[in-house]
C-alpha cells in the first residue's frame, strides 16, 4: 500500500517474546519493478531465502557460534507492527481517495488474494477488482462523479471517473456476477467501510475466526 519496496530477510533466535530474539543473520534488499501483485513479493522474497540459506546454516552449526554468540539485539524503538488483514473484511474500496491511493490498495488485496471489493450502484452485486490504472486522459472530473463508469473501449477496458484522474479497468482484472454497462457506478457503503477499517482480522489454526 505504501509503494516502498524494501525488503529484508531476518535469522533471529527465539525467545518468550514475539519476534524480539537477537539477530543472527540479515540482508536487505530491494523488490524489483516487476513486482506488481503480493505472489509477485511473496516469490521474490522467498528466492532471496533460497539464496542466502547456504550462509545461515554453516552458522548456527558451528561450535565456534554458539561459543562466541555473534548476534544483534534488535531495536525496540523502531520496530513496528501492522496487523494481518483479512480481504473479506478489510479489503472494501473507498472512492473518496486519489486514484492513486486506490491503485495501491486494490494491488494490496491482488492476486493470489481474492481481490478488493465494492458494489455495483445500490445492488448486492459484489465487484473485484485485481488490478488497474491511472491515467488523466479525459480527467479532471467532479468528485460527484467518483465510480462512476463512463467509458468501455474497444480493448475491453472500463474508464471511470475518479476526480484528478481517471481509472482504466481491462475486464481480465475484474470479476462481477453482473455485467457492468456504461452509467454503472461502482461504490462502497459506510457501513462497508467502517467494518474494514474497524475490524481487527483474528485467526487460529483453522483460519479466520469471526467476531463473536
Amino acid at each position: 500500500m505504501e509503494n516502498d519496496r524494501r525488503g529484508s530477510l531476518i535469522f533471529h533466535l527465539v525467545d518468550v517474546g514475539i519476534d524480539t530474539g537477537e539477530i543472527i543473520y540479515r540482508r536487505d534488499f530491494d523488490f524489483p519493478e516487476s513486482c506488481r501483485y503480493p505472489c509477485h513479493y511473496e516469490e521474490h522474497q522467498l528466492s532471496e531465502y533460497r539464496k542466502h540459506i547456504h550462509d545461515v546454516f554453516p552458522t548456527v552449526l558451528s561450535h565456534h557460534f554458539w561459543s562466541q554468540r555473534s548476534s544483534e539485539s534488535q531495536l525496540s524503538r523502531v520496530s513496528t507492527y501492522f496487523p494481518r488483514l483479512y480481504t473479506p473484511v478489510n479489503g472494501w474500496i473507498s472512492w473518496h481517495w486519489t486514484a492513486t491511493e486506490i491503485q495501491r490498495f486494490v494491488l494490496a488485496f491482488s492476486y493470489p488474494y481474492p481481490g478488493a471489493m465494492c458494489l455495483l450502484n445500490n445492488s448486492s452485486t459484489v465487484v473485484r477488482i485485481f488490478d488497474l490504472d491511472v491515467s488523466q486522459e479525459l480527467a479532471p472530473h467532479h468528485p460527484f462523479k467518483n465510480g462512476l463508469i463512463f467509458h468501455i473501449d474497444k480493448q475491453r477496458r472500463y474508464w471511470l471517473c475518479l476526480g484528478d484522474s481517471t481509472i482504466v479497468i481491462s475486464q481480465d482484472h475484474l470479476k462481477s456476477e453482473r455485467k457492468l454497462r456504461v452509467g454503472d457506478r461502482l461504490v462502497t457503503p459506510p457501513d462497508k467501510l467502517f467494518d474494514s477499517i474497524a475490524e481487527r482480522p483474528s485467526f487460529d489454526p483453522n483460519g479466520y475466526v469471526p467476531p463473536s
